[in-house]
């Protein structure tokens, strides 16, 4: 791969920790050892996890044929195709459960799945995988299709560091939908249907973390993303792509 010079400028301390990595068998100039410390760096902070949640009276959904496959497995080629490695389908007991983990267990990814035996909410859902959840990752409704560059949203996500990151759609028929009101890419409001806004949740998220000790209540979007939108913890990210919603 054909490689770009460019210029920067790095304190003195910071240079002389890069010297000392240039022995000249692994590390063989400077330019050699910055970029792996740029490329390690990156790696740390890029996103491996994901999130997969669906009702178990919905799971169905998730086998649902779409261009000769299942939905489900449309949804873990995209995730593959952005670097998430694992995934945690947190969904209930259901009928389609035997399908769901078959097409997991083929699946290029660590694929878990978590059972939901309350089925509360996407709250309290979500707060099952908990544990395995200790960097940013991605959350998606199962019940949705999205093909976006999410590698951008990720990187958005990370520049602007805050807790979370919705993913928008604009659609010219709102009425069914959850809306959110925005300035610039600042979410104001989450709104319950019939409002003016042609904003909507596309149904995938980005999280800190730290969204565990705000998670109250049984929905993100009634509970959990209102209170965000008070303390400016939450940014909105337009999902240019194709999005479908297949549930219920």
């Amino acid at each position: 791969m054909k490689k770009e010079k460019i210029a920067i400028s790095i304190d003195r301390p910071t240079r002389e920790m890069v010297d000392a990595m240039v022995d000249g068998l692994t590390m063989r100039s400077r330019s050699q050892a910055i970029e792996f410390l740029i490329s390690k760096g990156i790696e740390h902070q890029y996103i491996r996890d994901a999130v997969i949640l669906i009702k178990g009276d919905h799971a169905d959904t998730l086998l649902k044929t779409i261009e000769k496959k299942p939905l489900l497995s449309h949804q873990l080629e995209w995730l593959s195709t952005h670097g998430v490695q694992n995934v945690y389908v947190i969904t209930g007991e259901s009928a389609s459960l035997q399908k769901i983990r078959e097409l997991c267990d083929i699946s290029q990814l660590r694929v878990k799945i978590v059972i939901d035996e309350k089925q509360a909410g996407t709250v309290p859902a979500l707060s099952l995988a908990r544990k395995e959840l200790q960097r940013n990752f991605i959350v998606m409704l199962g019940d949705t299709l999205n093909r976006f560059d999410l590698t951008k949203m990720i990187l958005f996500h990370l520049k602007h560091d805050r807790i979370a990151t919705v993913g928008l759609i604009s659609t010219p028929d709102p009425q069914h939908f959850s809306t959110v009101d925005l300035e610039g890419d600042k979410i104001v409001e989450f709104r319950k249907q019939g409002s003016d806004s042609h904003i909507i949740d596309a149904g995938i998220y980005i999280f800190k973390p730290s969204i565990f000790r705000q998670l109250a209540g049984k929905y993100l979007d009634r509970d959990v993303f209102p209170t965000l939108c008070h303390t400016n913890d939450i940014k909105g990210y337009f999902t240019f792509g194709k999005y479908s919603h297949m549930g219920k």
